[in-house]
């Protein structure tokens, strides 16, 4: 990670997206993903949680399968 940014799960997964991102990050029976791939998923996941109206520090909830496609 680089100098100077805080040691947070969200910083420590862009690094590993930036110097990992053809590794593969997620395998289950049906899915495989790279750090690429789910840090791609995962912004857009987080741009339709904005959207709907999550706000930033405050918790939600989120229901699903145990599955790499969720």
């Amino acid at each position: 990670m680089p100098v100077g940014l805080p040691l947070t799960v969200c910083n420590a997964f862009e690094s590993a997206a930036r110097w990992f991102g053809a590794n593969e990050a997620v395998v289950d029976s049906a899915t495989r993903l790279t750090y690429r791939e789910l840090d791609d998923l995962s912004r857009r996941a987080a741009a339709l949680l904005r959207d709907s109206g999550a706000l930033e520090g405050r918790p939600i909830a989120i229901l699903a399968v145990p599955s790499a496609i969720y």
